[in-house]
């Protein structure tokens, strides 16, 4: 859906994915999924909040760090 451009679907079937969620890597991998999904459909302010909170619940695992280097990614101008 969302390489088609349709934004509101691909992210309501995340958000319930992550709000029926219980593990944490999983977690972490949903938030990155609907964070690159905003990406494509151009929500970029939305994107870089669901990697914050990507990189936040990823807090303590082996993942943040990559998580936190996503994020900072995202807020580097486009070349």
């Amino acid at each position: 859906h969302a390489r088609l451009g349709q934004w509101p679907q691909p992210q309501e079937i995340l958000e319930h994915e992550i709000a029926a969620n219980t593990n944490t890597t999983r977690a972490v991998t949903l938030r990155r999924q609907l964070a690159e999904v905003a990406e494509k459909a151009g929500a970029t302010m939305q994107a870089r909040k669901t990697l914050k909170e990507a990189a936040e619940a990823a807090k303590g695992t082996a993942m943040e760090p990559a998580a936190w280097r996503r994020l900072s990614a995202s807020q580097e101008p486009v070349k």
